[in-house]
């Protein structure tokens, strides 16, 4: 799997802590397998996004409880957070009977955001809480200086200030600019590309609103854009230039 990088500044931490409803109960998920918080930490590999969990050992059991976490108690989340020096803490609150989650995202001086997400199985609300979370450190990483780049223009002449045409032909190798909306959805065209036995992804730049895939391949320039055009719902734009909006 290629390396991913979100941006070129220090990368956020994150501290994740889960509850989940059982019937009338919410209990704080131990260090067992979690599909919610195992897709996160899968997400945060792949985007390199560090995030851990709690050892959820009795310091930690003692420390915080369902209730202070549905009763939004900054200071419980951050004093039990505090051993692991992490500056952010995602909280998630998941509801399966009621197919729902509800997150929380404090940073370190106990301010925090909250919403509710919601999805018909795990994996569901699991794909939207990554989008959150994934905006979310976008947003409290250290801000970027604009590099000045052309600007490509599409078929219907809407300019894509954000995507650059390939200057310098590399043998064996492409670079793919893609638009986007929706990480999931890019993370799921990614996954399409590393399946496809004639491709090496060799690195991948992901922005705010595009990215940037490498590709070490054989292919010719028209095969390799019928395998990315191959992907559901992606719209071709030009050579190697693509949106999934």
């Amino acid at each position: 799997t290629a390396e991913i990088e979100l941006w070129e500044s220090a990368r956020p931490e994150l501290l994740i802590w889960a509850t989940e409803e059982r019937g009338l109960e919410r209990l704080m998920v131990g260090p067992e397998s979690n599909v919610i918080v195992d897709r996160l930490l899968a997400a945060s590999e792949r985007f390199g996004v560090p995030m851990q969990r709690p050892l959820m050992d009795l310091e930690d059991t003692l420390a915080l409880s369902p209730a202070e976490i549905w009763g939004e108690f900054a200071g419980a989340v951050t004093n039990a957070s505090a051993r692991y020096g992490l500056p952010h803490i995602l909280v998630i609150g998941d509801r399966p009977a009621r197919q729902a989650l509800k997150y929380w995202l404090y940073d370190s001086s106990g301010d925090f955001r909250s919403g509710d997400l919601s999805g018909v199985d795990e994996d569901a609300r699991a794909n939207a809480l990554i989008e959150v979370v994934m905006n979310y450190v976008r947003s409290v990483s250290e801000p970027q200086e604009p590099v000045p780049s052309p600007t490509f223009v599409s078929r219907d002449n809407a300019p894509l200030a954000s995507l650059q045409p390939q200057d310098t032909l590399i043998a064996g190798q492409w670079t793919v600019n893609v638009e986007y909306a929706d990480v999931i959805r890019l993370m799921e065209l990614i996954d399409h590309v590393e399946a496809s036995e004639l491709v090496l992804i060799q690195s991948v730049q992901v922005r705010a609103t595009d990215a940037s895939i490498v590709l070490k391949t054989d292919l010719p320039l028209g095969a390799t854009d019928d395998l990315i055009s191959s992907f559901a719902s992606i719209q071709f734009i030009s050579p190697l230039v693509y949106s999934l909006k």
